[in-house]
């Protein structure tokens, strides 16, 4: 039995073969055009899949970085403030040995107990740091400020280090150190600590009482700045922790984001030759098919 293909088959499947290679003409003038292989998950089903696993990865890595970022420029500020806090403290207690010479008089006490005033002030803005509207030395007790300015008491809510993880796979770590480390320990806060000696320069009326508060404070100033120290080193290791994330990470993103191009991105020489063979294949084509049965492409696309 024989089978006889009609014109009108013929026609179907030489404008089909027409359209299949203007399909491939504006594929390859698209990848000339952006230089990108995939455009369309069609165009490679397994790259666009590995492409957007890929980002995803990169997403991940780039909240670490921002993370890592984030925590480094709070433990920045922190260890900023307790500088100047060590530097306060420094003053503070030159002022206090002052204040214990027997050769001081009650006016310059007066004069020294004013300027600690304004040091307990200083304390309380340095206390109450913030860093992009959290309190650094507030820790998972943001609602308050560490210190109330006008009782200049320590908020007695509970509070703990807020902890940020800035890689992958790794223990997160400290963004801060919290208020209760650093400006109070087993004798009071340092606030306490000031105030109990602005009385005792300014006189209770029993000078040996007062010399012994003058020097108990002298003490609780030094363990206030051997603590400040000590926080500092824990700031110190957890910005270089932070650091070292950042550059890992932000490192790892970049790879990602080269693989992720490399897989999407066409080669030029090759997408240059695959154009010029499509439109080599789509002209000889067009010039097969007005030749057909003596009829022109326009009668072939019109159905004549």
């Amino acid at each position: 039995m024989s089978f006889r293909v009609t014109n009108t088959y013929m026609n179907n499947q030489e404008l089909s073969d027409i359209g299949l290679q203007q399909q491939r003409l504006a594929i390859a003038q698209q990848q000339v055009g952006n230089g990108l292989r995939i455009n369309s998950p069609s165009d490679d089903p397994y790259g666009d899949a590995a492409v957007i696993n890929i980002n995803t990865q990169t997403a991940v890595m780039n909240q670490f970085a921002q993370n890592a970022t984030t925590v480094n420029n709070s433990l920045s500020v922190a260890d900023g403030a307790l500088n100047t806090y060590q530097q306060t403290l420094d003053t503070a207690s030159s002022l206090l040995t002052e204040g214990q010479s027997t050769i001081t008089t009650q006016s310059a006490k007066n004069a020294i107990a004013t300027q600690l005033q304004g040091m307990a002030q200083t304390i309380i803005s340095i206390a109450n740091t913030q860093n992009e509207g959290e309190y650094v030395f507030g820790g998972t007790r943001q609602s308050v400020p560490p210190f109330d300015p006008a009782t200049q008491a320590l908020s007695a809510l509970p509070t703990a280090p807020q902890l940020v993880q800035v890689q992958p796979g790794s223990a997160p770590i400290a963004s801060g150190v919290t208020a209760d480390s650093v400006f109070s320990n087993a004798g009071g806060t340092i606030l306490a600590t000031i105030s109990s000696a602005i009385t005792a320069l300014q006189g209770t009326g029993n000078a040996a009482a007062d010399q012994a508060t003058l020097a108990t404070a002298a003490q609780q100033l030094n363990a206030f700045s051997d603590q400040a120290n000590i926080s500092r080193t824990v700031i110190g290791s957890n910005m270089d922790a932070a650091q070292a994330a950042s550059s890992l990470t932000s490192g790892t993103s970049t790879m990602l984001q080269n693989q992720a191009s490399n897989i999407k991105s066409a080669d030029f020489a090759t997408a240059s030759v695959n154009l010029t063979t499509a439109q080599t294949s789509l002209q000889a084509l067009l010039d097969s098919v007005v030749t057909t049965d003596g009829k022109s492409l326009f009668d072939l696309l019109a159905g004549a």
